[in-house]
């Protein structure tokens, strides 16, 4: 699997809501079948400001997107579509977006 890689969506009802998603699963977890993800959208379409340390910010085609880690979800590994962009140079923005959720620092 391809964990730090941004995914396209095959579902396409899903995929309406959430063009992309960031898996951040370990790859020693590949066998289970699904994938936790966080969803990756176009900033235009988000309601509140960005919180910095929890949203990195990604670029897409051209367009800003964010990582909106507080609406992580688990999703069949085979709903993932090919993968768009690899952030796994940016593997310490990722981990410090997961403890700012989990822990808030």
């Amino acid at each position: 699997m391809s964990q730090n890689h941004i995914h396209m969506l095959l579902d396409d009802a899903l995929a309406a809501d959430i063009p992309f998603v960031l898996d951040i699963q370990s790859r020693l977890l590949s066998a289970m079948g699904t994938r936790v993800v966080a969803p990756v959208i176009p900033r235009r379409r988000l309601a509140s400001a960005v919180v910095e340390r929890l949203n990195p910010v990604v670029w897409i085609d051209g367009l800003e997107h964010v990582v909106v880690m507080q609406q992580l979800f688990a999703i069949d590994s085979h709903a993932l579509g090919p993968s768009v962009l690899d952030l796994s140079v940016q593997s310490h923005t990722i981990v410090a977006a997961l403890d700012t959720l989990i822990s808030g620092i």
